[in-house]
């Protein structure tokens, strides 16, 4: 009798188990692409950029902000030359399809010494750069292409941070979004860009 007892209580346990398996795991099925129903409401950029390289009429979310003497931006995006095999780095991406865009530009007085970039994942991105020599009005800096080094996340946001540090002047900002799953890839839906502490 015991035995039995203890056979049911470990099938409802390894139910239970395999049904919360089942309902945190990333879907198979679904191709590393972004949707092409996301790409099709693709909109142009409505806001002057700061990095006028950058060209795309496929804006899926993003936008432009000011944190003391720094202009920010960064835009989701589509572009079809995104691929998770290409030979130009800045062309490689995890989510065929999909690429992120970021850029800064310093308007304040000049700041002697080092200059520290980070951009990552997450709300407190890794160093990615740098150069001594200051800051002066009009530097600035962008990225632009691929998610790269990046696993789809189930049931939480991607946050994509970056930031901009001198003696005595800080800047960051962060990227956020879902990633929905879709019969042709995954939809980015929730884009939001705001400021870091």
């Amino acid at each position: 009798m015991n035995t039995r007892t203890v056979f049911i209580l470990t099938l409802t346990t390894m139910s239970a188990a395999l049904l919360i398996g089942c309902t945190t795991a990333q879907p198979t099925d679904v191709p590393m692409a972004v949707s092409s129903q996301a790409c099709d409401s693709a909109s142009p950029i409505q806001a002057l950029l700061l990095d006028p390289t950058f060209a795309t009429s496929q804006i899926l979310g993003g936008g432009t902000l000011h944190s003391g003497d720094f202009d920010l931006e960064a835009y989701l995006y589509c572009d079809p030359g995104l691929q998770p095999n290409a030979s130009d780095l800045q062309a490689r991406t995890a989510i065929e399809g999909l690429g992120i865009h970021t850029a800064w530009r310093y308007n304040g007085q000049q700041v002697p010494g080092d200059v520290e970039l980070m951009w990552g994942y997450g709300p407190n991105p890794p160093p990615s750069g740098g150069w001594s020599g200051g800051l002066t009005a009009g530097s600035s800096a962008s990225h632009t292409g691929g998610l790269q080094d990046f696993e789809i996340p189930v049931g939480t946001p991607v946050q994509v941070s970056f930031a901009i540090q001198a003696t005595g002047v800080r800047a960051a900002a962060s990227l956020t979004f879902y990633l929905v799953p879709a019969t042709d890839g995954y939809t980015p839906t929730q884009i939001q860009f705001e400021s870091l502490p």
